[in-house]
């Protein structure tokens, strides 16, 4: 299922500083209706999987109070969206300092363009994540707190190391916080 509509500003405005959870119950009932009408559907072995953004969602509906979802696979998921600013942020203070760039120029600007991205999209959907933002809906956004619910989920979580759109920190943190929580979980990092 592909929910999202880009050139849409109606989806913008779905998801603007507002919980995830309309695009949850969205996807539920979609697998909730293909489940009901198509016999050849085994109701327990319903997945979800995502890159980046869909990662972080199928992280979330696999999470979520949803009965649909059984197992997921979240590729390089957005786990903690304040990490996506605050990778930002400290490349520009680097830079800002004086810092020592070793990188090639061409390769330099394509990496400054993709965490400018990042960025650039964390901002544009929720806001900046202080008291006057959208604190709140960084908070909720936040998939550690979610790792709980994973405990009686099949959760597989991949990431590539030389990611450079969605840092590896990310899911390195989903599964400290999944490995604390106790929930069983496989991993693949290259």
């Amino acid at each position: 299922m592909e929910n999202r509509n880009p050139t849409s500003r109606n989806y913008e405005s779905v998801v603007f500083h507002r919980s995830i959870r309309p695009i949850l119950a969205l996807w539920s009932s979609w697998s909730r209706y293909l489940r009901d009408s198509l016999h050849f559907i085994d109701a327990r072995r319903v997945a979800v999987w995502g890159r980046a953004h869909g990662g972080f969602l199928a992280a979330l509906a696999l999470a979520s109070s949803l009965d649909v979802f059984h197992c997921g696979v979240a590729i390089a998921p957005i786990v903690r969206w304040r990490h996506v600013l605050v990778h930002e942020f400290v490349s520009i203070y680097y830079a800002l300092a004086g810092g020592v760039v070793t990188e090639r120029g061409d390769e330099r600007t394509k990496r400054k363009r993709e965490k400018e991205k990042a960025s650039a999209y964390a901002e544009r959907y929720m806001g900046l994540p202080n008291a006057t933002g959208n604190y709140r809906g960084y908070a909720e956004a936040d998939v550690t707190k979610q790792a709980a619910a994973l405990r009686d989920k099949t959760l597989l979580l991949v990431h590539g190391a030389a990611d450079d759109v969605v840092h590896l920190q990310q899911s390195m943190a989903l599964a400290r916080a999944l490995a604390d929580q106790g929930a069983m979980f496989r991993q693949q990092a290259s």
